[in-house]
């Protein structure tokens, strides 16, 4: 299951960067003898950043959301609020960053519906 704070999102979106590492902060200093010493800064949490993708492949569409859900998460990007979000067995607190909603509609026509399918990426940020 995904749960993105009110919004069930497709159980086949994927994160596409979950096993990328945030830049951990570092001060380097180099010693009066020349040696280098190199310490994280302490009370510093790196952030991670969650990029949930739908996407289609030529032969399937995965996580394809409605133009529903994806104006309620630009209702949600738009307020800026913490959400809890869940992927599968995961959990944390995130934000939708500032232009983090980015999806175009699979089939593009003039009289769009609730219920037509769109592929896009959303990012998102841990608080």
């Amino acid at each position: 299951m995904i749960q993105l704070g009110p919004l069930t999102l497709p159980d086949d979106m994927l994160w596409i960067n979950e096993f990328d590492t945030p830049a951990i902060p570092q001060d380097i200093t180099e010693t009066l003898g020349g040696g280098v010493v190199i310490s994280t800064l302490a009370g510093v949490t790196p952030k991670r950043s969650v990029i949930l993708e739908s996407t289609d492949d030529g032969d399937r569409i995965y996580g394809a959301l409605t133009r529903f859900e994806v104006q309620t998460l630009k209702t949600l990007e738009a307020e800026g609020n913490q959400l809890a979000l869940t992927y599968h067995n995961q959990s944390m607190v995130v934000v939708i960053v500032a232009g983090g909603v980015q999806f175009s509609p699979i089939y593009p026509h003039p009289d769009a519906k609730d219920d037509d399918l769109y592929t896009g990426i959303l990012t998102l940020t841990e608080v």
